[in-house]
């Protein structure tokens, strides 16, 4: 039965993971920008912005970021509440001097009011391959290095070496659940 379970998930996640577009990658494995904001104001009509209490926040919700965002055809970013009306939100590569970002920032300042600018990361596509390249090689030696303790570990139990491919094939065995259930998931929710 538990083999059954195991295929139930696994077969469709590998077949979800070998369909484009696979997994949804971030902003670390992809490259692009991820901005953090504060949103401090309210709008109160057409240009205008009624400033909140000292540390009152504007309740922004994830969707009317979203609209905007995807107005910028930008639908696809990646946006997470920090909580107290901070916003973390990535996406593609956006530079800093760019018409886009200041358009973007427009639109947010017409549609919630005042925000402030809390950090904004940026991360080359180069450097966002080679962290891709270097997961996977921390993944092999990481196995290799389980294969190698549990056959020390357990010399002297006959085929120690036996335990240890079973403990790798486990590892493998899981990560392919959670990579596959990812891939399903991503398909229909924002993960």
């Amino acid at each position: 039965w538990f083999f059954l379970l195991s295929a139930l998930v696994i077969i469709p996640g590998l077949i979800s993971l070998a369909l484009p577009p696979g997994l949804r990658l971030s902003v670390d494995f992809l490259g692009g920008t991820q901005t953090e904001l504060r949103f401090t104001g309210q709008p109160v009509g057409e240009g205008e912005v009624r400033p909140v209490s000292e540390g009152e926040v504007r309740p922004v919700s994830e969707g009317e970021l979203r609209a905007v965002l995807a107005r910028h055809e930008l639908g696809d970013a990646i946006i997470q509440s920090t909580g107290q009306g901070t916003w973390l939100i990535r996406t593609r590569e956006i530079k800093p001097d760019s018409p886009l970002k200041q358009e973007i920032y427009a639109d947010f300042r017409n549609e919630f009011g005042t925000f402030e600018e809390e950090s904004v990361l940026g991360l080359d596509p180069e450097v966002a391959r080679r962290v891709a390249q270097n997961s996977v090689y921390a993944v092999i030696i990481a196995a290799i290095g389980i294969l190698i303790y549990i056959s020390i570990a357990f010399y002297k139990v006959p085929s120690p070496f036996r335990y240890g491919v079973s403990a790798v094939f486990a590892l493998v065995h899981d990560a392919v659940v959670v990579l596959g259930l990812f891939s399903i998931l991503g398909r229909y929710f924002p993960v």
